[in-house]
């Protein structure tokens, strides 16, 4: 019997794979568009194991699996199955997921075969023991196609395998664009959700016209509820596109935080250290933490803080008019470490955290600290 023709030049290597073993913390973790850093990995012991390949298919072979011309893109995972093959073949394994709803999840991926293969995607302990599986159904291919697991909510792994082939002659399988899509018991319930002990109360500081005198007084790190800061959270105001709307107040926000739920809203492993600012923003909106206010500088503002946002939450930085809600200069932040290096201006202004939101949102503040030169009155 021939082998499969692969094409001119076609060339595979062992399958690359990001897997840690670790538990995935978004379902999303497992989407694989090209196979070459995806949290699946080789899960048998066989001596012909999964790999991944770039090389352009032939025509022939496509039309042969799908009856059109469509084939996989970008790098793709390959199974090859040479005739009288005996004993179990490899599979390709997720990280395990450690918690999900059994109501909400979805596997899709893209696969192309040669006759008489049958695929099957199966839910597995973290043991290897068969939990459920699905045959996919190869009428639609190259065409996505998706399965959902009813029975598996804890402690498991997702498994594509050969279910049965024909040892007469070889065969090929190859996968492509796999995709989850699964409500995990970690993640939040709503943009605001970050574990039950979360909690945010009033700050302390007032905003009092106070004068600044040096760039230290405008470190704040928000600790007993911000009383030792210059910062303070506008009134609420109305007013047009050049002035601040704030229906929103900023708070100080207390723990200890879900680290699982506030990595699944945020996508940053690091949390608030102890108290921080939070704006959040139940129906869109906007507000701003303003300093109190900075007579004359020497030279450029520049401002440092750690920043997490959720939702569609947005923060601006903003220099302000002393006495109006004018913004003078406003720059955008993106979430992280942030530094905004800010003009320097001739008259006494303030500097403001903008918190926007055109939907429900949440902006987290800590650490701020700013460097300037303050010229003494």
């Amino acid at each position: 019997m021939l082998p499969v023709d692969m094409g001119d030049g076609f060339m595979a290597i062992p399958l690359r794979s990001a897997a840690t073993g670790k538990p995935i913390r978004s379902a999303a973790d497992l989407d694989c568009k090209n196979f070459d850093a995806c949290r699946w990995r080789a899960g048998g012991e066989a001596a012909k194991p999964w790999q991944m390949s770039s090389s352009p298919l032939p025509e022939e072979l496509i039309f042969n699996t799908t009856g059109n011309y469509v084939g996989p893109e970008g790098t793709y995972s390959v199974l090859y199955i040479e005739q009288d093959t005996k004993g179990p073949l490899d599979y390709l394994r997720s990280d395990p997921i450690n918690c999900q709803s059994q109501t909400e999840n979805s596997l899709s991926l893209r696969f192309w075969k040669t006759k008489e293969v049958e695929l099957e995607a199966c839910a597995l302990s973290i043991m290897g023991d068969e939990i459920e599986c699905h045959v996919l159904p190869s009428e639609m291919s190259p065409a996505p196609v998706s399965v959902s697991f009813s029975n598996a909510a804890k402690n498991f792994v997702i498994a594509l395998r050969v279910k049965s082939f024909n040892r007469d002659f070889d065969s090929v399988v190859i996968i492509d664009d796999i995709s989850y899509r699964a409500t995990l018991c970690s993640d939040a319930l709503s943009v605001f959700d970050l574990g039950e002990h979360f909690l945010s109360t009033p700050m302390l500081s007032l905003l009092l016209n106070r004068n600044v005198n040096s760039a230290k007084e405008l470190s704040c790190d928000f600790s007993r509820r911000a009383a030792d800061c210059v910062w303070g959270s506008t009134e609420s105001t109305t007013g047009n596109e050049d002035t601040e709307i704030a229906e929103n107040q900023w708070m100080v926000g207390h723990g200890p935080l879900n680290q699982e739920k506030f990595y699944s809203l945020t996508g940053l492993n690091n949390l608030p250290d102890g108290e921080f600012a939070v704006a959040r923003m139940e129906t869109g909106g906007s507000t701003m933490l303003l300093s109190e206010v900075i007579r004359c500088v020497l030279n450029e503002v520049s401002i440092q803080f750690n920043l997490w946002l959720t939702g569609t939450a947005k923060l601006q930085v903003c220099l302000v008019d002393e006495s109006t809600p004018s913004l003078l200069d406003c720059q955008p932040a993106s979430a992280g470490p942030v530094v905004v290096d800010l003009p320097r201006i001739e008259r006494p202004f303030r500097i403001a955290l903008r918190a926007e939101s055109p939907d429900q949102g949440m902006v987290i503040v800590d650490d701020i600290k700013v460097q300037v030169s303050i010229r003494e009155a």
